[in-house]
């Protein structure tokens, strides 16, 4: 199916029982078409929109090929999806949730006590946390990629 849009409205075009090319255009505001709203006004509603379904088929024919989507468009859209992709994303949201969220929240808005406190009255996790961090600046370091200050 091919939309466009334009305005309050749209045309779409797409192929009806395997055979027959169909376009449709429809609209959610009549005043763009300067028609006014009332049932007594539907045939001149009818004239518009029959002209803009030429004119449109009119543009499409100077255009050297058409090509009409047979979900290969809804296809690109859609996620990639492997086996073991579930099992990946659970590991990372396990890191961020357990680790990386709390490690960030200490590093960016650290209680101002604790720069005062010994390192060995550091709690266990603080340790661990400020080891993480420290591992993975000299990790950085080694693959030859600059920390961000």
């Amino acid at each position: 199916m091919i939309r466009s849009h334009y305005g309050h409205g749209f045309l779409k075009q797409y192929v009806r029982d395997d055979r027959l090319l169909r376009t449709e255009a429809a609209t959610n505001g009549v005043y763009n078409c300067n028609v006014n709203k009332n049932i007594e006004h539907l045939p001149a509603l009818h004239q518009k929109m029959s002209g803009t379904v030429d004119n449109y088929h009119d543009a499409q024919q100077d255009i050297p090929e058409t090509f009409v989507d047979r979900g290969q468009f809804r296809k690109l859209a859609e996620p990639t999806v492997l086996p073991n992709a579930k099992r990946i994303c659970l590991v990372f949201l396990k890191l961020f949730r357990r680790i990386y969220a709390p490690l960030t929240c200490g590093l960016l808005a650290p209680f101002s006590g604790d720069k005062r406190l010994a390192t060995e009255k550091h709690s266990q996790i603080d340790r661990l946390y400020a080891r993480v961090t420290h591992d993975h600046d000299e990790l950085t370091r080694a693959v030859g990629l600059k920390i961000a200050a």
